[in-house]
């Protein structure tokens, strides 16, 4: 499933990947500062490298710890990054498993509707929780989320109308109820994840929580 955990190590293997690149040894959470995300080395050199959101602002109390991790050694130095939009996008391959999953739901719709409207729910509840924890918000429990997402403007009307129906089917189907599955309707949630999936995987446009 898609979180935000899994953007924030991108970005912070991203970031990694440029000290290698000027010829430092990358320790990843070999530090004890909270609030650090990199401990890099190079020639006797230390940096701790502590990464933001835009948007996102070191604490005082981040900044003393780092001050007093700073002056405890010489060549001791702190780095402080504010993340781009390159660093904060998904990388391809954190979308490519849902997407098949879809492509695997939509090519079943005609031999099993059923089957194919749960597989897509399901990829719609991955990336609908990772929406929400991109901005910072605790997803709730599954027939909650499209209400989470409206309420945050994550979708629009339009994507809501199609939801919003799709979870008393949803119910029915997992607890046994065989109700007809609609070929139109089912097409249109399938969309509507494919939306979801693209505003997931594009760079954001919106400040995610990384640290």
């Amino acid at each position: 499933m898609l979180t935000s955990a899994s953007i924030r190590r991108s970005a912070i293997e991203r970031v990694a990947q440029r000290y290698i690149a000027d010829g430092y040894t990358v320790r990843h959470e070999a530090h004890d500062i909270d609030g650090v995300d990199l401990l890099v080395e190079r020639d006797g050199e230390e940096r701790v490298v502590a990464l933001f959101a835009p948007g996102r602002h070191i604490t005082a109390t981040l900044r003393d710890r780092l001050e007093r991790w700073r002056t405890q050694r010489p060549n001791r130095f702190v780095d402080v990054h504010v993340l781009s939009d390159a660093d904060l996008a998904l990388p391809i391959a954190e979308v490519s498993v849902p997407r098949s999953k879809l492509h695997a739901a939509e090519s079943a719709i005609d031999l099993l509707p059923e089957g194919s409207f749960l597989i897509t729910w399901a990829v719609f509840e991955a990336v609908a929780r990772a929406l929400l924890e991109a901005e910072s918000i605790e997803p709730p429990s599954s027939t909650a989320v499209v209400r989470a997402l409206v309420t945050h403007g994550i979708v629009d009307h339009e994507q809501a109308q199609v939801l919003s129906p799709a979870i008393n089917l949803r119910n029915a189907l997992v607890h046994g109820n065989f109700l007809p599955v609609g070929r139109s309707e089912l097409r249109a949630l399938i969309d509507v994840t494919t939306q979801l999936l693209d505003d997931l995987s594009a760079p954001p446009d919106r400040a995610r929580a990384i640290a």
